[in-house]
């Protein structure tokens, strides 16, 4: 995985991937994740679907100026805490 990574330009999925990139953005992402944590939202929670399909609503609103990026994070921020806390 870690030359996906590299030539991809994706993030590392999994905690076997020892591998430093250099890169400035994901040393970032790096220690968002290493002081946050990670929820994988990947196809393997039995909530995706439901997760995913909240994402589009806010991305068509927000590049229809309909929604600011805070209020369309807001707004999917409750929505998927909603979904994720009915399990």
């Amino acid at each position: 995985q870690t030359v996906r990574v590299i030539k991809d330009k994706n993030y590392a999925t999994r905690k076997s991937v020892t591998t430093k990139l250099t890169d400035v953005y994901w040393q970032q992402v790096d220690k968002i994740i290493q002081d946050n944590g990670l929820y994988d939202l990947g196809l393997s929670d039995s909530k995706f679907a439901e997760v995913r399909m909240e994402m589009f609503p806010r991305l068509q609103n927000l590049f229809r100026g309909k929604e600011s990026p805070e209020e369309a994070m807001a707004i999917y921020e409750k929505r998927v805490n909603a979904i994720l806390a009915d399990r």
